[in-house]
C-alpha cells in the first residue's frame, strides 16, 4: 500500500455501513489506519432463509435498500454547508449469490 504511513485522513470522518465484516470491515480499517474518525454500523446476521422470519427479512433489506439513501439524504446538507465532502457507495459481490443470507443477497442485488 503505497500510502500505509501517511495520515491522509487525519481531521476526517468516513461513516461506513455494512462495516462488521468483507469489504465494509476493510474499508473502516483502512479509513482508521489513514487517521480518519470512523463511524461504523453493521446489524450483523447471517440466517439460512428457512429459519429467517419475515420481520428479519424486511429489516436486512430495508437496512441494505436504505443505508446509502439516508447516508447521503443526511450527509450532503453537511457537505453544501462545509463546501466539500465524498461519497463512495460500495457494492459486494454477493448479489451473485449468497445462500446462507438470501435477504441480504436480494438487497444487493436491487440497490
Amino acid at each position: 500500500m503505497a500510502y500505509s504511513n501517511k495520515k491522509r485522513l487525519a481531521g476526517k470522518v468516513a461513516i461506513i455501513t455494512g462495516s462488521g465484516r468483507g469489504i465494509g470491515r476493510c474499508e473502516a480499517l483502512l479509513m482508521a489506519q489513514q487517521g480518519a474518525t470512523v463511524v461504523v454500523s453493521d446489524i450483523g446476521t447471517d440466517l439460512q432463509v428457512d429459519k429467517l422470519t419475515e420481520e428479519q427479512w424486511d429489516l436486512i433489506a430495508d437496512s441494505h435498500l436504505k443505508a446509502s439513501f439516508a447516508m447521503i439524504k443526511f450527509a450532503v446538507p453537511v457537505f453544501k454547508r462545509q463546501g466539500v465532502g465524498v461519497i463512495v457507495n460500495t457494492g459486494s459481490e454477493a448479489g451473485l449469490g449468497m445462500i446462507f443470507n438470501s435477504a441480504y443477497a436480494a438487497a444487493v442485488v436491487t440497490a
